[in-house]
């Protein structure tokens, strides 16, 4: 099998030059410099050409985005409506392809003129005819930046899972679909559809384009031959894809290749190029003997999801580390390190001989955090690892600082290790300014409700969890960090695509929160979950929403009386409601909430792999004040069915993560950190 490579990018400057950008520049200058040269050859006016060219380049814009977003991703248009008009982001090159002609036949329909019209087909065919050797050059930089992933595989072309990084690429694509990747997956490989469509261009429809140029063709064949060649192939190769949407068992792209591979023949007839209209039905039936292939046959398809289990996965826990002093979270890495937190004390690592080394933090760390402030509830608490930590050793942690005073405040770490995980160095605080509780007043101590969890979702965004300090204008400030969920990249800046309303801080994704203690995404949608703690009543989980409120607002409350104006332990479901419906009619709803108790809702993660057998696909929410691990089944909307708690010691659970081998760990505030395995079989 090939080598794993990561997408090269170079870089000057400020400016970081991607070689999927550079393939595609390149494409399109050839593409532009060639067809302007089949127009001469064919006596075409050359001046209508490029008119035609700046349609179609407009169409092929539009057309890519909208087929992405609407039919690939319409869940990240649910979230962020505006993303309709971003077109510059998530593109589809089969939508371009369709909006490519679209745009042709908008500009043949209302700004040519009758001799253009009735040439049209000509104009379209020299474009067909360089086409391919333009895409393959595209191609080129799919199959560097490995953007096509599909199933793991053993086939030659295929690239090695062998390298921490491959797997972790992959292990993404399979968690995004909610499939377990297969246990010996390190052994194998993975499908590359970018590369594999440069080398079918390259090596068949480009010579053979050029070797029926040598005689002159009738108008139109080389629109018909490019469909003939292309569509099957097209069709065939998405059903190695194994995280992309589907439609009773199609790709958006396959319902549209199907549908111009049943009308081809006709095409091809109407056009008088009969040898392709034979071609046209021999394709037509391949692509549908491809269609009706198993997606699971071996070694070329990947594996889909088997029917769902009705039992529930028998529990194995280990404890792995003792002894500890506050753990609060936890991050597993695919060669085996784990990496964890202790609030008082700082960033540890596990090795995978069973070591430990402290990274960052108090005195004893390898890097020393001077600043660091333990204090009530904070302190140091969440890690994430950069997506990209197999090769780059990057990841984030957040924590309260005095490197600010009056106040000081909670923030997000950057850290660079070296190779064994000895060291930590090049700290960069990218986010200085969450709130903190300076001083304790009448309902709680100094250092409370900081939040604190972070974790990349599979948009490949930062996401940071805050509470509301006990202040009353936080949750729905505009430009008090608090009490929110955060969306930043991995240098702190506002994730492109974050809507909240008008006037608000770009960094923020959702607000109106109380004390954000979990996020998770679900497999398949990837949509972002939380659970948090209730006041007096009602912890919830909620599912969000790009710019939603979470409709906590614990002030202004004139029936309440309210010790230092905060309202949020002054009264009851009712009357200091978690999610205020009333005062805020559009707040994302709650999907689970403790039916109407405070027991202290903490983190949260999503159960992946058919090893957990009927809970595959379930959240998982740690319980700390009733001491319980509650496993949700959730609808498709994402409000929870059914709820049952693991066999499990009763703990105040901390931290849930699922680690590479699609374990749970866990974090206990009696210092444990466990491994939690299911069996295959039911108890």
């Amino acid at each position: 099998m090939l080598p794993y490579f990561e997408q090269p990018v170079w870089r000057i400057g400020p400016v970081s030059i991607h070689a999927f950008g550079v393939a595609v520049a390149v494409a399109v200058w050839f593409a532009l410099a060639a067809v302007r040269k089949q127009f001469e050859r064919r006596g075409l006016d050359a001046v209508v050409g490029q008119r035609l060219g700046g349609w179609m380049l407009l169409g092929g814009i539009i057309g890519a985005h909208l087929f992405s977003v609407l039919l690939y991703f319409p869940q990240k248009l649910r979230d962020d409506p505006w993303l309709i008009f971003r077109v510059w982001e998530d593109i589809s090159s089969f939508g371009g392809l369709i909006g490519g002609l679209a745009g042709a036949l908008v500009f043949f329909a209302m700004r040519a003129g009758d001799d253009e019209r009735r040439a049209r087909v000509a104009y379209l065919d020299a474009i067909a005819f360089v086409f391919p050797a333009a895409l393959a050059i595209g191609r080129i930089g799919c199959a560097l930046a490995h953007d096509h992933p599909g199933g793991v595989t053993t086939f030659p072309l295929a690239f090695s899972l062998e390298s921490t990084a491959a797997l972790d690429y992959v292990r993404g694509v399979y968690d995004a679909a909610g499939l377990p990747l297969p246990q010996d997956a390190s052994t194998m490989g993975f499908h590359d559809l970018g590369l594999y469509e440069f080398l079918f261009l390259a090596l068949v429809v480009v010579p053979l384009f050029a070797f029926w140029n040598r005689h002159r063709r009738p108008s139109g064949f080389y629109l018909v031959a490019f469909a003939a060649l292309y569509l099957p192939v097209r069709f065939c190769l998405d059903m190695l894809r194994v995280a992309d949407a589907r439609y009773v068992g199609l790709t958006p792209a396959q319902w549209v290749a199907a549908l111009i591979m049943a009308v081809l023949p006709f095409l091809a007839v109407r056009r008088r190029t009969l040898r392709f209209a034979l071609s046209g039905a021999v394709v037509l039936a391949a692509g549908w003997a491809c269609a009706g292939r198993s997606p699971d046959d071996p070694d070329d398809m990947p594996s889909t999801p088997t029917p769902p289990a009705t039992d529930t996965p028998a529990l194995t826990r280990t404890v792995i580390l003792e002894g500890l002093s506050n753990p609060w979270d936890i991050a597993v890495a695919a060669d085996g390190a784990m990496f964890f937190t202790e609030r008082c004390r700082g960033l540890s690592v596990r090795h995978a001989n069973g070591t430990v080394t402290r990274l960052f933090g108090t005195t004893g760390s390898a890097l020393v955090a001077a600043d660091l402030v333990c204090l009530g509830q904070s302190g140091m608490h969440g890690v994430a690892l950069d997506p990209s930590f197999a090769s780059t050793r990057t990841l984030y942690v957040y924590m309260t600082s005095n490197l600010n005073t009056a106040p000081r405040t909670n923030r997000v770490v950057r850290l660079v290790l070296d190779a064994g995980y000895t060291t930590a160095g090049n700290r960069v605080d990218i986010v200085t300014d969450i709130a903190f509780k300076e001083v304790g007043n009448a309902v709680g101590g100094a250092g409370a409700h900081s939040g604190g969890r972070v974790r990349f979702g599979p948009d490949g965004l930062l996401y940071i969890t805050t509470g509301d300090n006990h202040n009353p204008i936080i949750p729905q400030s505009p430009t008090l960090l608090g009490g929110k969920v955060l969306r930043v990249t991995g240098s702190g800046a506002a994730a492109p695509g974050n809507a909240p309303p008008a006037g608000f801080d770009a960094r923020i994704y959702t607000y109106g929160h109380r004390n954000v203690q979990g996020i998770a995404f679900r497999p398949g949608t990837g949509q972002p979950f939380i659970s948090e703690h209730g006041p007096n009543h009602s912890d919830e989980v909620t599912a969000l929403v790009n710019g939603g409120n979470g409709g906590w607002d614990p002030k202004d409350r004139p029936n309440l009386t309210c010790p230092d104006n905060y309202c949020g332990y002054a009264g009851n479901a009712t009357t200091m409601p978690m999610t205020d419906m009333v005062r805020f009619p559009n707040a994302m709803p709650a999907r689970w909430n403790t039916n109407g108790a405070s027991q202290g809702m903490g983190p949260a993660e999503f159960l992946v792999g058919s090893q957990w057998r009927a809970w595959n696909g379930r959240l998982a929410v740690g319980i700390m004040g009733a001491q319980r691990l509650a496993i949700l089944e959730l609808d498709a909307a994402g409000t929870a069915v059914s709820v049952v708690d693991a066999a499990l010691p009763s703990v105040r659970f901390r931290a849930l993560t699922r680690g590479p081998d699609g374990n749970l760990y866990v974090a206990t505030d009696a210092g444990e950190i466990w491994r939690v395995t299911p069996s295959a079989a039911s108890p």
